[in-house]
Parts: structure tokens; C-alpha cells; sequence
């Protein structure tokens, strides 16, 4: 028999840590049980509009299968590399250079590197939002990205 929601809430607060938040925040825990596309559902099957998982893995939406069939085969062979000084991998390079080829026409100077900002090098997760803002730049919008790590929000200023 499957547990109960009450069950579930239960053993979350007694054995997860939650990053970002205090236990006590924790009181009337929300457990989603699925997603399809932007989309989360409850234990209780209410619905929400997922805006905080795009934050840093589910940027494409929940269900994919396409997605999910690409990453367990690339785990078979390299799960994960960091990328910090002095190592990369297969993945990000060539990902990197998909990037490059398909930015560099429509923009006049063309790009050369993916993944900086101020000098740093960042996540994945944060290259469509770099992305999106070389574009609103070029079109003479405010193109200076800002992310709530805890709000899943982006706002521009």
C-alpha cells in the first residue's frame, strides 16, 4: 500500500534537509507526485505552473521523453564533469559549439565564447537566459538578466 500524504509530509520533515529554507517552513509541505510540461501536480491533484525547477534543471519543461532517453544515455557513459579550471567534457564542448553556430548569424560581430558573464563562468542553466539577453540587447532592449534563486522568478530592472 502506497503511504499517505500525511505519511509522506511526515517523513519529509523528519528526514530532509531543504536548502534555502528553515524546518519550520516546512510545515504544510506540497508533494508533487508528476509534471507535464510546465505544469506540476500534487499528492492531492491540484495543479500548479512550475516556476521554480526551470530555475536550474527542468528549463524545458516536465515529460520529454526525448530529453529523458538523451540523458540516461549520456549517464551511461559520463554522468557528470565539472567544469571548474583544468577539466571539461565531450557534452559541453560540443554543446558549446551547437551554441556558437547557431547564434553566430544574427549577431554582427558573432560570438566566441558560451558560458561567461563578468568575467565567470556559469552553469548551464543560466546559458538560455545569456543568451535571451545578447538578444534583447541587440534589439535595443534592457538585456541585464536578474534571477531569484528562491522566487522562481526573473525580472529585468
Amino acid at each position: 500500500m502506497s503511504p499517505t500524504a500525511a505519511e509522506l509530509v511526515r517523513a519529509d520533515q523528519e528526514h530532509l534537509i531543504h536548502p534555502l529554507h528553515h524546518p519550520v517552513d516546512n510545515a504544510n509541505t506540497v508533494i508533487y507526485v508528476r509534471g507535464r510540461g510546465v505544469t506540476v501536480q500534487d499528492i492531492d491533484g491540484h495543479e500548479y505552473i512550475d516556476g521554480l525547477s526551470g530555475l536550474w534543471n527542468v528549463n524545458v519543461g516536465h515529460g520529454r521523453a526525448e530529453l529523458a532517453e538523451a540523458a540516461a544515455a549520456q549517464m551511461k557513459e559520463l554522468a557528470y564533469c565539472s567544469g571548474f579550471v583544468g577539466s571539461s567534457n565531450i557534452p559541453s564542448i560540443t554543446l558549446a559549439d551547437r551554441l556558437l553556430e547557431t547564434h553566430r548569424p544574427h549577431h554582427a560581430g558573432g560570438l566566441s565564447d558560451v558560458g561567461r558573464r563578468r568575467g565567470e563562468r556559469v552553469g548551464i542553466q543560466d546559458r538560455a537566459l545569456l543568451l535571451e539577453s545578447a538578444r534583447q540587447g541587440r534589439q535595443g532592449e534592457d538585456h541585464r538578466p536578474r534571477s531569484g534563486a528562491t522566487t522562481g522568478s526573473r525580472s529585468r530592472r
